[in-house]
């Protein structure tokens, strides 16, 4: 009877073992994860037919094998490193490449663990592997992809950045997203130093940015506003100098078409409307010559009205009496009064001279020896004065007074100190002017060669802001004279279709370059 139990229940042991076994082998081979086990040298003793179809083997032809044998040469350091923890007794989960039989790649997910035996010793390591070969390859994709907009953005920064104009990409809150290396170039910033920053507040000048147009650009982020597709304002650079610039606008839209940035285009006009101002204030020089002329010749044809009455007037009372008296003080003033119509007719380039042919070398000799008897003992006379010279077609009574005019100034410019005053007389070809500031300036050469009279002096030299007006008549910035010889220098030189350079820098000196048209 206890042989029957005892058979008995050794009979529902094995049962059990059987199906715990059996349902042990059913998930292994149905599990859809490979399943790997290796001996304390790393040889196969074990894979599910999951693992083997994986790589494309059948189970018996794996059984055996290091599994090494699967392993790509490139991936064997990394390989020893997980062995190596393995034999630690230490568990990981890592990714895995691993060499088909057809040699493709199969990537999978490892999750790995040792096996010891009874005293704790490494026999070897089982594994469970899940086949991530399409995310892998969707990573691949989404790489190349993203290395194929990398090379389109590069591209595209490039192009940005050869533009020889500026260009900026805000967002809706008006902060920089991206700026062209032309844009950080001509406002004088690092990238770091305006990116992310607010446009409105950090470039344009204050406090209109943030007042007036910051509250505009956002309203058209609103939706409140339609933009302006052309504009122009000034933008402030790293330096501190406010440039002009128009640009050109266009939309960023989000993908329900709703306006969250702008890109811009813009090109620096600064020197285009420093042109235009200066072309307005010339033409409206041009204006008032006309007229100051117009009301010189009147005056001076009314003085001569006076003074012909005052002669006729003359003749006809005794000499010596009172009113012969107050009739010479009344010509004297009457003349000087024709003088000063005259000179300025003269600045005015109004002249009714006959202009000969004559050698501009004579002429600076002659005007050079009017002044000879009072030249100061502490200026060196020098020149440069090679025969027979230029020859112009001018008056020749002007052309001296034009150069003793800047004779004289060269003189007053060294003052009591010790100087040098230089003298020149030479050709001049048109398509290297002269450096420094033309007078008038529209002055344009017509000819391919012209006469230069040079006068240079080491004197005190003429401030910048002094420059524009150094031809205004009545401004001096001496002590002596009227200011009155410079502009009727440059009439002169006008009245011959001339002009007059002149580039000086405070305790430099100064060089005034008259050119004159040659004749040939």
């Amino acid at each position: 009877m206890d042989e029957r139990l005892s058979e008995n229940k050794q009979g529902q042991k094995s049962k059990k073992k059987w199906e715990s076994e059996e349902l042990y082998r059913r998930i292994v081979e149905t599990t859809i994860e490979g399943i790997w086990v290796i001996d304390g040298q790393y040889r196969t003793t074990f894979v599910n037919g999951r693992m083997a179809e994986m790589l494309g083997f059948t189970t018996e032809e794996m059984l055996g094998k290091d599994i090494a044998s699967f392993v790509f040469s490139e991936d064997m350091p990394s390989h020893r490193a997980q062995m190596s923890i393995r034999r630690q007794g230490q568990e990981s989960v890592y990714e895995r490449r691993f060499r088909c039989r057809n040699g493709s790649e199969l990537w999978t997910l490892v999750k790995a663990q040792a096996l010891k035996d009874n005293e704790g010793g490494f026999i070897g390591s089982f594994a469970m592997l899940s086949d991530i070969s399409d995310r892998k390859q969707a990573e691949l994709s989404i790489k190349r992809a993203f290395g194929e907009l990398k090379a389109e953005r590069d591209m595209m920064q490039r192009y940005l950045d050869t533009a020889d104009t500026l260009i900026v990409a805000l967002n809706s809150s008006g902060h920089v997203i991206m700026i062209n290396r032309y844009g950080l170039e001509m406002l004088g910033y690092a990238e770091h130093e305006i990116v992310g920053r607010n446009w409105f507040k950090k470039i344009l000048p204050q406090p209109e940015g943030k007042e007036q147009v910051l509250p505009v650009f956002q309203a058209i982020m609103r939706g409140e506003l339609e933009q302006s597709a052309y504009h122009e304002n000034e933008v402030l650079t790293a330096s501190g100098l406010r440039r002009q610039i128009a640009w050109r606008n266009t939309y960023l839209v989000d993908e329900w078409g709703k306006p969250n940035g702008t890109l811009s285009s813009g090109m620096d006009i600064t020197a285009h409307k420093e042109a235009e101002k200066k072309y307005r204030r010339l033409q409206k020089a041009e204006s008032l010559r006309r007229m100051a002329g117009a009301i010189a010749h009147h005056f001076n044809n009314q003085l001569q009205v006076i003074m012909g009455n005052i002669e006729m007037a003359t003749q006809e009372i005794p000499l010596g009496s009172m009113a012969a008296r107050a009739l010479a003080e009344a010509m004297d003033s009457a003349a000087k009064a024709v003088n000063l119509s005259t000179t300025m007719l003269t600045y005015l380039g109004h002249s009714f001279s006959e202009h000969q042919g004559c050698y501009l070398r004579e002429l600076c000799l002659e005007a050079i020896g009017s002044i000879q008897s009072v030249l100061p003992g502490n200026v060196e006379l020098q020149t440069d004065l090679p025969a027979p010279g230029p020859k112009v077609k001018a008056d020749a009574e002007q052309i001296k007074h034009l150069a003793g005019k800047l004779i004289q100034n060269s003189i007053e410019a060294i003052g009591d100190k010790s100087g040098t005053l230089q003298i020149a007389a030479n050709t001049w070809v048109a398509e290297g002017l002269p450096p420094g500031e033309r007078f008038p300036g529209d002055w344009q050469p017509q000819d391919v060669q012209y006469a230069c009279l040079t006068v240079r002096d080491n004197g005190c030299g003429i401030a910048s802001a002094d420059i524009e007006r150094l031809f205004d008549p009545f401004f001096t910035s001496k002590m002596t004279g009227r200011g009155l010889g410079l502009p009727e220098a440059l009439g002169i030189a006008r009245a011959h279709d001339g002009g007059i350079w002149v580039d000086s820098e405070p305790g430099r000196g100064s060089t005034f370059r008259v050119l004159l048209p040659l004749l040939l």
